[in-house]
């Protein structure tokens, strides 16, 4: 199936429905998207396309609190989410003597990763909250929600692993899904604005805004060391139980 959705103002738009599971079902399309960032999308395109067609009354905003003041936006029936799932990147980067190479920016890139599921768990959490609470789609009602950071990639790519493999989509699926974003996603032309990039090269800067499985994979296989694996890490970092995964899984799988 075509997955990005055309949604003018983004490029990175993507129905997380449609996926085999383990166990025969699919996931369930039309109920949770991932994107990069929606302050393109012109007000009436969100009114028509989110609202009216994709009854979309919640966004999850990744962003930081920076990344959102300098590229707002507010749609009328959604309900704007701010939910900051930070890194080190740039602070990293703007370490005095920081060797700006390929080779250090593919190492930021792990280490961001681990940070963001040590220290992010909250943000991560509120999602599958919602998602499974008794308000979400209550009296049979259609809903949809989207979740997104800037360029849909790694901070969206972790969110959306973990909602996958939580209602069994095989892993390999979810290495497809995550790498989606290398044939829909492009470098904006002020990329180098975001990491204060005078000292860095475009060849680092492509690291940065590029997709390799090899980041998802580090993260599961962290996961598994660190906590037991994803399931473990859910429970425990995340403190969604089982009974909650189940509703998950009741309300995600067709």
């Amino acid at each position: 199936m075509k997955r990005a959705l055309c949604l003018p103002g983004t490029t990175n738009f993507r129905d997380l429905g449609g996926y085999a599971t383990t166990c025969g079902r699919r996931v369930r399309e039309g109920v949770v998207f991932r994107s990069d960032s929606l302050h393109h999308v012109p007000p009436a395109v969100a009114q028509e396309v989110l609202v009216d067609r994709l009854h979309l009354t919640h966004s999850f905003d990744f962003r930081s609190p920076d990344e959102v003041h300098l590229k707002p936006y507010s749609f009328s029936r959604i309900e704007h989410v701010l939910v900051p799932i930070g890194g080190s990147m740039v602070e990293k980067l703007r370490e005095p003597g920081a060797k700006v190479t390929p080779e250090y920016m593919r190492e930021l890139v792990h280490a961001t990763y681990r940070d963001r599921i040590d220290n992010y768990s909250h943000q991560l959490a509120q999602v599958l909250q919602f998602l499974t609470s008794t308000d979400f789609g209550a009296e049979g009602r259609q809903q949809s929600i989207v979740f997104h950071c800037t360029a849909g990639k790694d901070r969206t790519g972790l969110m959306a692993a973990i909602i996958l493999h939580l209602v069994g989509v095989p892993r390999d699926t979810i290495l497809e899904d995550y790498m989606l974003t290398s044939a829909c996603l492009k470098r904006p032309t002020d990329a180098h604005y975001y990491y204060d990039a005078t000292r860095i090269s475009d060849t680092a800067i492509d690291v940065i805004w590029g997709i390799d499985s090899t980041y998802l994979n580090e993260a599961f296989d962290y996961m598994k060391r660190r906590y037991g694996g994803v399931d473990a890490y859910v429970t425990e970092k995340l403190k969604i139980d089982a009974e909650a995964v189940q509703r998950l899984r009741a309300r995600l799988l067709v």
